[in-house]
């Protein structure tokens, strides 16, 4: 069940659920989201990966549990990847980030324009797969953050306040 006032059109629904789990941790807040997009739109790129920014207490250690969750799953995702951003404070920012084999080149280095109908009709193919399992796994992300909720904080996480 989603929050009352939880304004829909500002969250893609890719990454609805693993925000308001978030959210329901006491202290964790997110900030910009994103699910990643895939479209077919030659002779463009596909594909758009996918982030969930989040804010963490520095030494919160519930916050600390989370993030080691959180980590452990993206270590062992082809795709998947979190990452600490320093801040002044005793905030810290964290992004969970997803990636398209293609994104991260410098234009020079960009094959895609070279390629023929053949080739960039199988990178659509593949872009759409792995955008297909990003989706699949920012809801495994958000089961693992609902069930860090219900070990940790309330057995009955949709009760919780979300921040």
């Amino acid at each position: 069940m989603l929050p009352k006032g939880l304004k829909l059109e500002y969250i893609d629904l890719g990454v609805i659920d693993l925000v308001v789990a978030l959210n329901r941790v006491p202290g964790i807040n997110t900030a910009t989201t994103c699910h990643g997009h895939w479209k077919y739109a030659p002779p463009t790129l596909p594909s758009k990966s996918g982030w969930v920014y989040f804010f963490t207490e520095r030494e919160n250690p519930l916050h600390y549990d989370l993030v080691e969750r959180v980590k452990n799953f993206c270590e062992n995702q082809e795709d998947f990847s979190v990452e600490p951003i320093d801040l002044e404070g005793s905030r810290k920012l964290w992004q969970i980030s997803t990636c398209f084999e293609l994104e991260n080149l410098p234009p020079q280095k960009d094959p895609f324009s070279n390629w023929d109908s053949n080739q960039r009709r199988n990178y659509y193919k593949r872009a759409k797969r792995r955008w297909l399992r990003h989706l699949r796994g920012f809801g495994d992300l958000s089961q693992i953050v609902t069930t860090f909720l219900k070990e940790k904080v309330s057995e009955n996480p949709e009760k919780l306040k979300y921040r």
